[in-house]
């Protein structure tokens, strides 16, 4: 044999030998190894599935003032901090204003006082003044003839039971006006009051008359005279009412206090700042003692009730929603967490940016949860058709050609049949439902090994 042969020989075996060596190790696992192992499979069943729109925003709040005062002064107070939360009309702090709430308090009175003279005007005559003011005529007449005549030791007691008639009548009058219903300034009492008032006057008039019988002079007839005309003019007065002119003078007063009113209480309420409506104190730029100007900003007041999710949609989505359709909410800060929303307006009009058309969408959200923050960012799913109930399968197990045909690897005991058509009914971004070709129960697969599916767009 020639070295050539050798060689040749030589290297053959080299060569093949480790060739077969490796075929021999490799046969026996390749015929034992299980042809469905590299599969994940998902069991059919039914459930429910959505058909959305999603896109992506902030959370942001129903409305932000910032607040400033309509006066300037020195800040006497501030009852709010930042953060703190605030019904609507709250103050949230006040200047200096000793003056103003003096000036207020005192013109209020001023009105109550005018408005109880104006009732006193317009109410009826009153019987029981007229019955006292004519026994005072009739007084003053009988003591006019009694100092006429001679003076008697009757005339004398006469006059002393007179007196005392009217100062007990004066003494029960008071009596009665300081337990009189309603209190001070009720209409009993300022009746009482004012028969009390003429009482006293007839008692002085009664006292005066016996200590001039008791000296009977003749000047004591012409007093008893005026005393006379006096009386009669106080009967005709009270006989007669109010007149129109008293009237119309009182309703002109009562117009101007209620205009004084209405400026003291303006000048007043302007030195306490109040929150506009129910919100968070989201600002707060001074302190007490500070001074402030007129329309310098120092409060500012959220309003976060409700919150809203202002979401950009392109023109292509935009025609598939509308108001009121129901959207799912989720937060980068609260993952775990879906909060309700509601579809409450979209623009008209879009906004080009790069040369794609996108509407500005605004959401409520219909369940507020108290770790959500104004300026989170948020992913929007608009729901736009939902089904419930229906046989449905994740999208990744899906495949779908050119033509937009479906199909699926369906598991049957040990066998694989790949790419068997399915009917897709509503699809939805996870899961779609399918209307034909798979049934609950039925196991359907993807093939890792070959990695031939992938989730449609």
């Amino acid at each position: 044999m020639s070295v050539r042969k050798s060689l040749f020989f030589l290297s053959l075996f080299l060569v093949g030998v480790p060739i077969l060596l490796l075929w021999q190790s490799q046969s026996p696992r390749a015929s034992t190894q299980d042809p469905l192992q590299n599969l994940q499979i998902y069991t059919v069943q039914t459930g429910d599935v959505q058909a959305v729109v999603s896109a992506v925003g902030l959370v942001e709040a129903d409305q932000v003032v910032k607040l400033s005062m309509l006066t300037g002064g020195r800040i006497a107070e501030i009852f709010v901090e930042q953060g703190d939360f605030v019904a609507k009309d709250t103050p949230l702090l006040r200047l200096e204003n000793d003056a103003q709430r003096l000036a207020y308090e005192q013109v209020i009175l001023d009105l109550q006082k005018a408005e109880l003279q104006y009732a006193q005007l317009l109410a009826p005559v009153d019987d029981d003044a007229v019955a006292i003011a004519q026994a005072g005529l009739d007084n003053a007449r009988a003591q006019y003839n009694s100092i006429a005549n001679a003076v008697t030791s009757d005339d004398i007691r006469t006059a002393e039971l007179t007196y005392q008639n009217w100062l007990a009548t004066y003494n029960a009058l008071i009596a009665l006006r300081d337990s009189a219903p309603g209190g001070f300034g009720g209409t009993a009492y300022n009746t009482y009051d004012a028969q009390a008032g003429a009482a006293s006057f007839q008692a002085e008039i009664a006292r005066l008359q016996l200590e001039q019988l008791r000296n009977s002079t003749s000047p004591q007839l012409s007093a008893a005279g005026a005393r006379i005309r006096q009386a009669e003019a106080e009967l005709a007065r009270i006989q007669a009412g109010a007149q129109p002119s008293q009237i119309q003078q009182q309703e002109i007063l009562l117009n101007q206090l209620q205009e004084r009113v209405n400026r003291a209480e303006t000048t007043f309420y302007r030195t306490i700042l109040t929150a506009p409506f129910d919100g968070i104190v989201s600002a707060q730029n001074t302190e007490i003692g500070a001074l402030v100007a007129p329309n310098v900003k120092i409060v500012e007041i959220t309003d976060i009730d409700p919150l809203w999710v202002t979401i950009q949609v392109d023109e292509l989505d935009i025609r598939l929603i509308r108001e009121d359709m129901n959207t799912d909410i989720t937060l980068d800060a609260l993952p775990d967490v879906i909060i309700g929303g509601r579809l409450n307006s979209i623009s008209p009009f879009g906004q080009n940016v790069n040369g794609i058309v996108n509407y500005d969408v605004r959401i409520a959200l219909t369940n507020n949860d108290p770790r959500i923050r104004v300026g989170m960012t948020t992913e929007a799913n608009i729901i736009i058709e939902e089904r419930t109930g229906v046989i449905i399968i994740p999208n990744a197990y899906i495949r779908r050609d050119r033509d937009n045909r479906a199909y699926v690897n369906i598991v049957r005991g040990d066998t694989l049949s790949r790419d068997v058509e399915i009917e897709l009914g509503l699809i939805g971004q996870t899961v779609s439902e399918v209307i034909d070709g798979l049934s609950v129960d039925d196991i359907i697969a993807i093939d890792l090994a070959t990695d031939r599916f992938v989730e449609p767009d």
